[in-house]
């Protein structure tokens, strides 16, 4: 290692050093701080048994809420619209530089 090298990787070492040291003196925020109104008062999620998982046959037999089913559509919508073609053909024309 030359010296030019040796003082590069020792500038390096102290520049992390520094970040690290900076980093342990940032004041993070308590969890109970963050969290929003109500979290404390919500119900408990119903979990599912292996078994009632197991017995469940169409996936799509399960009832979405109106903003879910809502939001599937507008994204299947604009799936579709991906689908389609890149270029129209006037953009077809003007890249294989033929005139109109």
């Amino acid at each position: 290692m030359t010296l030019g090298a040796a003082t590069y990787a020792f500038a390096m070492v102290r520049a992390f050093l520094l970040c690290l040291l900076l980093a342990g003196c940032a004041d993070f925020p308590e969890l109970g701080e963050v969290e929003s109104p109500g979290v404390r008062e919500a119900p408990y999620l119903d979990f599912l048994l292996a078994d009632d998982v197991a017995a469940l046959q169409d996936v799509d037999s399960i009832e979405i809420d109106d903003p879910l089913a809502s939001r599937l559509a507008r994204l299947r919508a604009r799936a579709e619209l991906l689908r389609g073609p890149i270029f129209t053909s006037s953009d077809r024309a003007l890249l294989s530089g033929s005139p109109n």
